[in-house]
């Protein structure tokens, strides 16, 4: 998705507001290339997100993940609790 919509008009709004941000990304072609391209805009435009390469994922990180997807969120909201 970040190939295609490089920029959202949310953004100034989620980094003024310092909203917590997980960005999961795929590495497996062509997604990978492809997201470590337009990553450096996402993380200027959110310089409080945090972002995770996740390796051997697919753009369908549900299917690719099943459960561990789950668990990767789960544990990300629990320590960005407010």
């Amino acid at each position: 998705a970040l190939a295609i919509d490089r920029v959202s008009d949310a953004w100034p709004a989620v980094a003024l507001a310092r909203i917590p941000t997980l960005l999961l990304l795929a590495t497996r072609e062509p997604w990978g290339p492809q997201n470590d391209e337009h990553t450096p805009g996402f993380e200027a435009a959110l310089p409080h997100a945090e972002v995770r390469r996740v390796e051997g994922a697919g753009h369908a990180l549900t299917a690719d993940l099943g459960p561990v997807l789950g668990s990767l969120v789960a544990d990300w909201l629990d320590a960005n609790a407010r």
